[in-house]
């Protein structure tokens, strides 16, 4: 867990400064901290499991154990990722991994419901779980979780219930409006809570419960964190949290930690630099082709 969480911040840490950097690619806005949350999250279900995080769809894919520089390669738009530059990180699809489009940033509940409605018409055994931004409206999540009760469909909700240090954001989560689903509150700084929550969680859905709702409260700094450097780790931080935990637990988990960090920051970086030096971004002539769906009548002319 640790290593996802570092390989996560890391590659925020680069890709975002690789960004800015380059004529006429967007710059990728991350923000630091809750690496923890989609961490708990993909390490506590099956491989096959369905995994939407519509708010940072790269860090799943981290999570799922993706290599770095076909992520990259999706964020810099170039002509040889595999949406060929047309799509992003959000539109990845690998069904051996559980991996499917993400709809949008606040689309999330929405899809990951459906996805489960398709997979329980067609027998198959997944569990789906979906990461719920903050800006999430609240009517599409409660709706989404009513139609997840009406069918029982295996679906964990784990709610991103962020607060700033100098201020609270309310919570999506009514549950006056959920009815009678189960939901678990946990802290969403501690990465071993999050996953017994969300396995907990699963476990009941899997065995045909039906949906469940984890809210995971967070504390994150107004400004991103950062993975290295002279800048203070914020109190709240999930990777030092998780980080003393394991030197708490055992003393010589240190020089190991620093190993880790090493491996994981050295292969970011091979990743950002072997893209970076042969990235080729696509003729602006041809890039919209293909990109949108056409009527029949335009097919026609």
């Amino acid at each position: 867990m640790l290593r996802t969480m570092l390989r996560i911040r890391l590659f925020e840490d680069r890709v975002g400064g690789l960004a800015h950097g380059l004529p006429g690619v967007p710059a990728a806005g991350f923000r630091g901290g809750a690496e923890a949350v989609v961490t708990g999250v993909c390490g506590a279900l099956r491989p096959r499991d369905r995994v939407f995080t519509p708010g940072e769809p790269h860090r799943r894919l981290l999570a799922k154990g993706f290599d770095p520089a076909v992520i990259v390669r999706e964020a810099l738009g170039s002509d040889d990722s595999r949406t060929l530059g047309k799509g992003g990180w959000a539109d990845v699809v690998d069904a051996s991994r559980g991996v499917f489009p993400c709809g949008g940033e606040m689309w999330g509940p929405a899809v990951a419901t459906g996805t489960a409605l398709s997979d329980h018409r067609l027998g198959r055994p997944h569990v789906t779980a979906v990461v719920v931004p903050p800006n999430t409206p609240a009517g599409l999540f409660h709706e989404s979780v009513r139609t997840a009760e009406r069918w029982s469909l295996p679906v964990v909700f784990v709610v991103d219930a962020s607060r700033c240090e100098d201020r609270r954001m309310p919570s999506v989560v009514d549950r006056r409006r959920i009815g009678d689903v189960p939901c678990r509150s946990v802290e969403g700084d501690d990465v071993v809570a999050v996953t017994r929550a969300v396995n907990e969680a699963a476990r009941e859905a899997r065995c045909g419960s039906g949906p469940r709702v984890v809210e995971a409260s967070l504390t994150t700094p107004c400004t991103a964190l950062a993975a290295t450097g002279d800048r203070p780790v914020c109190a709240h931080d999930p990777i030092a949290a998780y980080q003393r935990r394991l030197e708490t637990l055992h003393p010589t988990v240190r020089r190991a930690v620093a190993t880790i960090a090493a491996q994981e920051d050295a292969a970011v970086e091979e990743a950002v630099t072997a893209v970076r030096d042969r990235l080729v971004l696509p003729d602006p002539e041809v890039a919209a082709v293909g990109l949108y769906a056409q009527g029949p009548e335009r097919v026609a002319s």
